[in-house]
């Protein structure tokens, strides 16, 4: 990966300033965690999420701000960079550090999409928090301008635009991203025809077309297709052949 130039490393320093500034006030063993879901719009597979953490005792830069210049919001960066971001953040990060969540397709269904997506984050939230002791302290930064409902309100900032605000709403963004785009591109491996290692399970034009063709796979968020799919194809589940 190319070095960033200095305009690019001005942004990732932004970022990072914007998480340390918003945690001066926070005692020093609080956690900062940053969360972010992707694949939203989506109509295939799970809706997944990130979330990264640091803590506030340690307000000199990480390894992984370092390692990974790149870290901005997501769809800003080709996939190439994504993917190499990801990696360097995986590498370079703690384990303790990282995290992923997801809410399946029955989980969309039963609870709704904005629920769903709250529950993936919580998810991946409690997956950080589950390896630190009980009691830790901590602060969550929601990509958003809605507060997780499963979540006590003081524990938590919602940020507009926060994967463009905050480095560790970016980081957790870029993580869940990947992840869930190599997700669909190993679900493309068994429906060919969908083509969903390009278009992440959004309704293209290929999408509809092939949909309205063959009806929807076990994959497909069913409440996601509506007038796409006629009576007759919404009861003809399409299995790809083995």
């Amino acid at each position: 990966m190319k070095p960033p130039t200095p305009k690019q490393q001005t942004r990732v320093e932004d970022l990072w300033g914007y998480d340390t500034a918003m945690a001066t006030n926070l005692p020093p063993d609080t956690l900062v965690i940053g969360v972010d879901e992707v694949g939203r719009g989506s109509a295939v597979g799970p809706v997944v999420a990130g979330a990264v953490c640091w803590p506030v005792g340690h307000l000199s830069q990480p390894d992984a701000l370092t390692h990974a210049p790149w870290v901005d919001d997501s769809k800003r960066l080709s996939p190439a960079k994504r993917q190499q971001t990801a990696q360097a953040l995986q590498t370079h990060l703690p384990p303790t550090h990282w995290a992923i969540g997801q809410a399946s397709i029955a989980d969309i269904a039963e609870l709704n999409i904005l629920n769903a997506s709250q529950l993936a984050m919580v998810r991946a939230l409690q997956t950080i928090l589950a390896k630190f002791p009980p009691n830790t302290p901590y602060h969550v930064l929601v990509d958003g301008n809605l507060p997780l409902r499963m979540l006590a309100r003081e524990r938590q900032q919602p940020v507009v635009k926060g994967d463009s605000t905050s480095w560790s709403i970016a980081a957790a963004a870029i993580l869940a991203k990947v992840y869930r785009d190599d997700l669909l591109t190993q679900l493309a491996q068994t429906h060919p025809e969908f083509a969903w290692e390009k278009n992440a399970g959004y309704l293209t034009l290929t999408h509809r077309t092939q949909l309205k063709r063959l009806g929807p796979t076990p994959h497909h968020r069913l409440g996601f297709l509506g007038k796409i799919l006629t009576s007759d194809t919404v009861g003809a589940i399409h299995e790809s052949p083995r």
